[in-house]
C-alpha cells in the first residue's frame, strides 16, 4: 500500500477532499500494481 502525504490550501469542501483521496488511491494502486488496502 502506498502512503501519500498531501497538503492542500484551505477552502476545499469535504466532498472534494473525499473525491481526491479516492481518485489518488485508485490511481496509485493501479500504477504501482498494489492493493488499495
Amino acid at each position: 500500500m502506498p502512503i501519500i502525504t498531501v497538503k492542500m490550501a484551505k477552502g476545499r469542501t469535504i466532498e472534494q477532499k473525499q473525491q481526491f483521496v479516492e481518485t489518488i488511491t485508485k490511481e496509485a494502486a493501479r500504477i504501482l500494481n498494489v492493493k488499495e488496502e
